[in-house]
């Protein structure tokens, strides 16, 4: 393999506005209400009155050994040699 794309975002400036999810389908051309690529998650931290909400987009990450590859059961998801990158028919 040449090389091995990955991604880094900041996790830390994420406000759940789910703008990198609507931007994703729109890219990949996936219509509204079908599958998602990308995820907002958000988890609550600490206890009343000191509780503080943390959010994470979420996508596929383009493992080194991608697990999702490997347990797919209709074998829909390979990766591709020359960049690393993991696709999803």
């Amino acid at each position: 393999m040449a090389e091995q794309y990955g991604f880094y975002v900041d996790t830390s400036r994420c406000i759940k506005c789910w703008a990198c999810v609507v931007a994703c389908k729109q890219w990949h051309e996936i219509e509204a209400g079908t599958v998602s690529r990308r995820n907002v998650t958000e988890t609550d931290e600490g206890t009343f009155p000191d509780v503080k909400r943390k959010f994470e987009s979420l996508s596929c990450m383009h493992c080194e050994n991608p697990l999702c590859m490997a347990n797919c059961p209709q074998g829909a998801i390979s990766k591709r040699e020359e960049d690393g990158v993991v696709v999803v028919d």
